[in-house]
């Protein structure tokens, strides 16, 4: 959110998405093709379509500006305008990020590794960061808590050493997206960390915004 990149990502979504659901069963199947199918509703899918053509850039480098575009963005908000739509906006934003980080979890058997576990850490470490500033701005918003305060409580609620009172269904969601990225991170990057890279593979299946 954050991932699996490929040489024309929009004309080839639909022959992907047919593969996805040809090669799974079951379960594994639906939830692959129905992950693969919002993908053009997400900002990532747009943004690689952009700088690819547009500015002819390596998926790889797409990959890292997006991240670092989408975590300085959310900070920004966090730090200038801590409101509705600033929040609605990073809210999209990190929405894209733990999306696409579930296409790296089901879908890159098929689609596609990684060719760097250290570079996905990295950016996936960007990610987190994103979403615990995300967070900080709907604590503040909704509780009116001052900015650095409204900051550690949304860090307390990553780490589970406690929460804002009065915001049961934003710490709500921020629990259950922390342990999807928890379950992202001890799926797709712990034991991988310092093996070496695999040949051939998709240099995105990283945490970045263009699966």
């Amino acid at each position: 959110m954050t991932h699996l990149e490929f040489d024309d990502g929009v004309q080839k979504w639909p022959r992907e998405l047919s593969r996805i659901w040809q090669s799974s069963t079951g379960i594994e199947a639906v939830v692959g093709a129905a992950l693969y199918l919002i993908w053009p509703l997400l900002l990532s899918f747009h943004i690689q379509r952009v700088l690819s053509r547009s500015f002819g850039c390596r998926s790889s480098v797409t990959i890292e500006v997006y991240v670092i575009a989408c975590l300085a963005i959310t900070i920004s908000f966090w730090y200038a305008m801590p409101a509705f739509w600033p929040a609605i906006i990073c809210s999209y934003i990190s929405l894209s990020t733990v999306t696409v980080l579930l296409h790296v979890v089901f879908l890159s058997k098929l689609l596609g590794g990684v060719q760097s576990v250290e570079r996905s850490l990295i950016l996936f470490i960007c990610n987190v960061t994103q979403v615990v500033f995300m967070f900080s701005i709907w604590y503040e918003f909704e509780t009116g808590l001052p900015r650095d305060t409204a900051l550690v409580s949304s860090l307390m609620v990553l780490g589970t050493l406690g929460y804002p009172t009065n915001v049961n269904v934003v710490v709500g969601i921020q629990i259950a997206t922390d342990l999807l990225l928890f379950m992202v991170f001890l799926a797709h990057l712990v034991g991988r960390v310092g093996l070496p890279s695999v040949k051939g593979a998709h240099d995105g299946g990283e945490s970045h915004g263009a699966p």
